[in-house]
């Protein structure tokens, strides 16, 4: 004797529906979406674009093709912030270099990839500026959602990557106060010791997380009556001295270059 209960049955053959449409969709965007794309940001989070474009280690962006032929990609960028702010690559936009990705052997981007993914003069905004991200404020404060997605490269306009939230990683960017150089204090005439040993303190900055690292640069003003700032920016690459060091002192000692008597840095 069986008891049949029609409710019961009608709540099975819905629940084996949803389960069979999840299975049908997941198969369909496999084979619709044959990249995967993972998108890694390192703190301390940047405010600045070409941060993450200039620096290795600070966006870690892979990509995965699941499919057995090799494909030919380029990358599309969103950003989109809870403030309001969109960034995002120019619909208008037509790659020129391109991504070859091979059967299910991850691809890492490079520094030459990311500058083409973040590159300013392929960028669209709405509630900003460039002029505002990369020479004067930087993103404001805000929860950021960032977003990469690979398109075909021979038609330019497919997506071979799925949507949003896949690719994407949320981070949370904040102001930081900039640290202030205490020791050498400005002009102060430092003793040439034997072996060489000064001392740099500055003071941590307002707000930075726990474990912040800080850069420290040093170059050597050929003309003493210069603007140090505009000497700064204007210096040529590698500079004099520049390290990236844990807390807020750095002993300057014999295994870093030697400084001159009577030069200005």
């Amino acid at each position: 004797h069986l008891l049949f209960d029609k409710e019961e049955h009608f709540t099975t053959m819905k629940n084996i529906f949803i389960i069979l449409s999840l299975l049908l969709s997941t198969f369909w965007a496999k084979a619709q979406f044959p990249v995967n794309v993972t998108v890694q940001l390192i703190p301390p989070y940047s405010t600045r674009l070409s941060d993450y474009a200039n620096n290795p280690g600070k966006a870690i962006i892979m990509l995965r093709n699941t499919q057995p032929r090799a494909v030919t990609v380029y990358l599309r960028a969103n950003i989109t912030g809870d403030n309001g702010i969109q960034i995002f690559t120019n619909p208008n936009f037509r790659a020129s270099r391109s991504i070859t990705l091979q059967p299910n052997i991850p691809y890492t981007l490079n520094v030459s990839d990311l500058q083409d993914v973040f590159d300013i003069n392929q960028l669209s905004t709405r509630n900003i500026t460039i002029d505002d991200i990369e020479r004067k404020n930087g993103l404001p404060e805000g929860i950021y959602q960032v977003c990469v997605r690979a398109y075909d490269f021979t038609r330019q306009t497919t997506p071979l990557s799925p949507e949003s939230p896949l690719g994407c990683t949320t981070v949370r960017l904040t102001q930081l106060e900039p640290p202030i150089l205490i020791k050498p204090f400005e002009d102060e005439e430092v003793r040439p010791l034997q072996p060489q040993n000064v001392i740099f303190t500055w003071s941590p900055s307002a707000g930075a997380a726990p474990g912040t690292q800080y850069r420290i640069k040093i170059i050597e003003l050929f003309d003493q009556k210069r603007n140090p700032n505009d000497a700064f920016f204007a210096s040529t690459q590698p500079a004099f001295f520049e390290k990236t060091v844990n807390g807020n002192v750095y002993v300057y000692g014999p295994a870093d270059p030697q400084l001159v008597v009577g030069r200005k840095y």
